[in-house]
């Protein structure tokens, strides 16, 4: 992140992703690109109140993100829910991640959407904090 929220101005962040291209190709890319190490800048700004906030961002990305504009919204629905969509320079995108801490074990995290719109995606997460490397 290079700049906070403030008032006046969004969060504003660069990245790069796959940088020493691990990834031969991207779920939702065309076949032919195979330029995975991607560039991206991105502003995102929250409305909305600390129970239900809404969270917006829009930005450019290169590589992967098909050198366009790129962009998302998170929308807290409820306490464990939230909601998301974005659009990744190829295709838009949408899903949502129930918290599942107070069924299972703490930072449970169940994700699960649709890439494109049109193939299901279904995913968990657990952090495990006691891990001694």
């Amino acid at each position: 992140q290079l700049l906070p929220e403030t008032d006046r101005q969004p969060a504003v962040a660069v990245g790069i992703q796959d940088i020493f291209e691990n990834r031969s190709r991207y779920i939702g890319a065309p076949d032919s690109l195979h330029n995975t190490d991607s560039l991206y800048f991105v502003a995102t700004r929250r409305f909305g109140d600390e129970q239900r906030p809404v969270y917006v961002t829009l930005g450019l990305g290169w590589g992967r993100f098909n050198s366009t504009a790129i962009g998302g919204v998170t929308w807290r629905a409820a306490e464990r829910l939230t909601v998301m969509t974005e659009y990744d320079g190829f295709n838009p995108n949408a899903g949502f991640a129930l918290d599942l801490s107070s069924h299972l074990a703490e930072d449970t995290i169940l994700f699960a959407g649709m890439i494109d719109l049109d193939r299901a995606l279904i995913g968990m997460s657990y952090v495990y904090k006691d891990l001694a490397l």
